[in-house]
């Protein structure tokens, strides 16, 4: 039986473009202790959809093609998973539902130094994990 555990360690803004409400984000995460990257471009709308979308396309970085001959099953077994999936979902779909709601007032916004401070700090957000 072979295992790849996957790790999220970060998901960081990479790119803002606040007029085509178009973002790029960047996610770090480890494959079996061996770090790695992921850049993901995303139009802002739901939070559930990119927090999926981004499950997808860390287990998809594990394609492989495992030809064996052996008659034991348990060579044949393959196992992909990340590490307290369910945890990281819960945090990542916070963190995108505040950003997303953040992104929006500043459309609202008429101050220009609020204006200013709003897209600076959006610019600068990252989730730990």
């Amino acid at each position: 039986m072979k295992k790849t555990i996957f790790r999220l360690h970060e998901v960081y803004i990479k790119e803002f473009d606040r007029k085509q409400n178009h973002l790029v984000f960047g996610i770090k995460f480890s494959k079996n202790e061996n770090l790695d990257e992921l850049v993901l471009p995303w139009k802002i709308g739901d939070s559930v959809n990119l927090v999926n979308e981004i499950i997808l396309k860390v287990k998809s970085k594990d394609k492989l093609i495992i030809e064996t001959e052996s008659d034991d099953i348990l060579d044949n077994i393959y196992i992909t998973r990340i590490d307290n999936e369910e945890a990281i979902e819960e945090r990542m779909l916070d963190f995108f539902r505040r950003l997303f709601e953040r992104i929006k007032s500043i459309k609202h916004e008429s101050r220009p130094n609020v204006f200013m401070n709003l897209v600076t700090d959006v610019k600068h957000q990252k989730l730990v994990l």
